[in-house]
């Protein structure tokens, strides 16, 4: 008979026993939201360069911008 290991872990402030599978699934689901944190904020950059670019084009600085939006 073998036993899995397993191990005790604090989710949200509760001690819970994990296998070494859980772990891996554990693991695996914050380098996802990592992953997708990541793109999102790429996203946001991406947007923005676009914007700039599209200010630059009209003759439009990012002070002048500012002034019009607020």
């Amino acid at each position: 008979m073998t036993t899995e290991q397993t191990y005790w872990i604090n989710i949200d402030g509760e001690r819970q026993i994990a296998t070494g599978a859980d772990l891996e699934q554990i693991l695996s689901d914050i380098a996802a939201g990592e992953a997708k944190a990541k793109a999102e904020e790429l996203q946001q950059k991406e947007k923005a360069a676009s914007k700039a670019a599209i200010l630059s084009k009209l003759g439009i600085t990012a002070e002048e911008a500012a002034i019009l939006l607020a």
